[in-house]
């Protein structure tokens, strides 16, 4: 979890409900109330970094193919 998006989407949500309670109401208090929770939802948005990718790909990435299966046949 990242903690400025969620601090920022809080910040940014409670300025849309102060818009929207305002009197008169500002309907534009709903457009930045959704901005907020995008940001609050981004925290929680866990990406994959290029060394997180390269740990997964050495621990057994791949399939395991192209092995040979030493069957020689006799006589």
């Amino acid at each position: 979890m990242k903690l400025v998006p969620l601090i920022a989407g809080f910040a940014v949500t409670y300025i849309g409900y102060e818009k929207l309670t305002s009197e008169p109401p500002e309907q534009i208090g709903w457009l930045i109330i959704a901005g907020g929770v995008i940001f609050i939802l981004s925290a929680f948005n866990t990406s994959k970094g290029k060394s997180e990718l390269s740990i997964e790909l050495d621990n057994g990435g791949s399939d395991g193919g192209g092995g040979s299966d030493g069957g020689g046949g006799g006589d």
